[in-house]
């Protein structure tokens, strides 16, 4: 019986370390100065879903060196009901039901009831100075959370949802026509469920003699599948249309931004230069303040009736994104201007540089992934295996360089799906800006963005499953999601036309001429959105009301940059 290499389990071992060390720095030198009091319990909630996202990612080599999946490994070991080996030596099988149950109880429970907590008010609005606990409201938030999600997945799970139809080839031949003695039979099954039986063990010749005299027709077995693998099946399917959006624009946009950095870099500027920079600046702020003055008086006017408030409320969180992108774009110019201010003094003008290998680098990645996606996905039958071949020949004498490549590319992937989701928040408002920026994000930011990670790990673990077909093929988790999750009912219909690879492959296209047009973000135009403002504020004083709601701000945003005066962001008051 084999056993994963030694030296690919410490570089396992070393890379989840390195992910460790990664994730503690982007806590501490990420996280705004702001919330540097906030609960202990918040941030080893971040760096625990960060290295969940992490470790599950990292497991799928181990999960093909260990080859737990070969259908001609030692079946007599597992026939045995009392045992527990498996080739390699370790039921990876199981331990992948544990991680993807794991994720997703992070991403229904923790992470939405310590969003509720971090976000709740501690100061009761009617009299400041009594203070309102945060922990029950969290409670009761999550609870209609989680009852909600378990009802759905109860329902569908018993509606004969959890059954998988796995295809199977049958082939026929006459007998008589061949000689059987020259083939060999082997029985072989899988203790999880999954019966191969039999095996047929042909040489090249006698495969091309049988493949000439056989008829063949495709079946398909129909059996259900356990809880946890259906639970990862739904989630998963939600998970695919979040993670192909996010990782097909993120794929275009990330080494693309990263190489613009470089032509925008900061020049040294004459003083008049600098001078109108500042004025323009401060124009802008002061707009901004005035947009944000007019909400305020819009919602504080007790012109809106409450049915109207709730018609409204999509319209008004758009408004509330718009202001808050304004307020983003504000403060990265500030820092654009600071920069030129003081390019002769504290600026490294190695920084462009790097960005611009970086971007060139990732460059190289994407048009790695799209060449996969084309040459060894879409394409019937594959033209090439290419990075399945590339990772298999180091398997046979360096496995530890495959596994640090295979690292490489599906971390990467994660790192394009958090670009893609703030790209689409910027350019359509559709939620809330969450920006991660070095001193500047708050713990909901983490929490949000963690979720992201956590919501597509799943998804970016199947992708990598079926990309890499040629390299995952004798592996559990191919067994579990390139089988069992790829064929249940419903969710095969997507999977087997790949759906959101292709999603994946044409926004990745589509975008570049996108983003060649107009290559750099541009904040909504204050003039524009006043006059809206004006405009619905005189058509709404028409319709009198006592009723009245509060700023969604609340009294703790700022929207003032830091560099003006201000503190630099959005963050909601939560008497922390």
């Amino acid at each position: 019986m084999g056993s994963a290499d030694p030296l690919l389990i410490v570089g396992i071992v070393l890379l989840i370390i390195l992910m460790l060390v990664i994730n503690v720095y982007l806590l501490v030198h990420w996280q705004h100065p702001d919330d540097q009091n906030e609960s202990i319990l918040a941030r080893l909630l971040i760096l625990y879903g960060f290295q969940l996202s992490a470790v599950s990612v990292l497991m799928l080599p181990l999960d093909v060196a260990n080859d737990g999946g070969n259908p001609a490994c030692d079946s007599q070991s597992m026939l045995t009901l009392s045992s527990t080996l498996y080739c390699g030596g370790i039921n990876m099988y199981y331990l992948w039901e544990s991680m993807f149950v794991m994720i997703y109880f992070t991403v229904i429970v923790l992470i939405p009831f310590a969003t509720f907590y971090y976000e709740s008010d501690s100061i009761d609005i009617m009299d400041p100075s009594l203070q309102k606990s945060r922990f029950w409201p969290a409670v009761m938030q999550e609870s209609v959370l989680v009852v909600f999600f378990l009802i759905i997945l109860l329902a569908l799970f018993f509606t004969n949802q959890g059954t998988t139809n796995l295809p199977v080839t049958n082939f026929n031949f006459a007998l008589d026509e061949l000689s059987v003695e020259e083939y060999t039979f082997s029985e072989s099954t899988r203790s999880n469920g999954v019966f191969l039986s039999p095996l047929l063990t042909l040489s090249n010749s006698q495969s091309n003699s049988l493949s000439s005299l056989a008829t063949s027709n495709t079946d398909y077995i129909s059996y259900p599948v356990t809880f946890p693998v259906y639970l990862i099946g739904l989630f998963g399917w939600l998970g695919w249309w979040f993670f192909a959006l996010f990782a097909g624009v993120g794929l275009t946009t990330l080494p693309f931004d990263l190489i613009c950095e470089y032509f925008w870099r900061p020049h040294v500027l004459a003083p008049d230069e600098l001078a109108n920079m500042e004025v323009e600046l401060q124009e802008r702020t002061r707009e901004i303040l005035e947009v944000a003055q007019l909400l305020k008086r819009e919602r504080n006017s007790g012109l809106l009736t409450r049915s109207q408030v709730r018609k409204r409320m999509f319209a008004d969180r758009m408004e509330v994104n718009r202001l808050a992108q304004m307020a983003f774009f504000l403060e990265r110019d500030v820092g654009e201007f600071a920069a030129c201010k003081e390019a002769n003094v504290r600026y490294n003008p190695l920084v462009p540089y790097v960005k611009l290998f970086a971007g060139s680098f990732f460059s190289l990645l994407s048009l790695l992934w799209q060449l996969q996606i084309i040459l060894a996905v879409l394409t019937k039958p594959a033209v090439s295996p290419l990075l399945s071949l590339y990772l298999v020949s180091f398997d046979g004498w360096f496995p530890m360089f495959g596994n640090l490549t295979y690292a490489l590319l599906s971390l990467y992937l994660l790192v394009c799906t958090i670009k893609g989701c703030f790209k689409l928040s910027m350019r359509f408002l559709c939620c809330k800006l969450h920006p991660m920026q070095v001193g500047g994000t708050y713990i909901n930011s983490f929490l949000f963005n963690m979720g992201v990670v956590l919501l597509c790990t799943v998804p970016l673990i199947h992708f990598c499953v079926t990309a890499l077909s040629g390299y995952t093929s004798d592996s559990d988790i191919y067994l579990m999601l390139g089988l069992q999750v790829q064929h249940l009912v419903f969710f095969s219909v997507f999977y087997r036309s790949n759906f959101f690879i292709w999603v994946i492959l044409l926004v990745s296209l589509v975008l570049l001429p996108f983003l060649l047009w107009r290559p750099r973000d541009k904040p909504t135009d204050p003039s524009d959105f006043k006059r809206q403002l004006h405009t619905r504020s005189m058509t709404s004083s028409s319709t009198p009301s006592s009723s009245s709601w509060m700023f969604p701000f609340g009294a703790g945003y700022n929207l003032i940059p830091s560099s003006l005066g201000g503190k630099g962001d959005n963050k909601r008051h939560n008497g922390s």
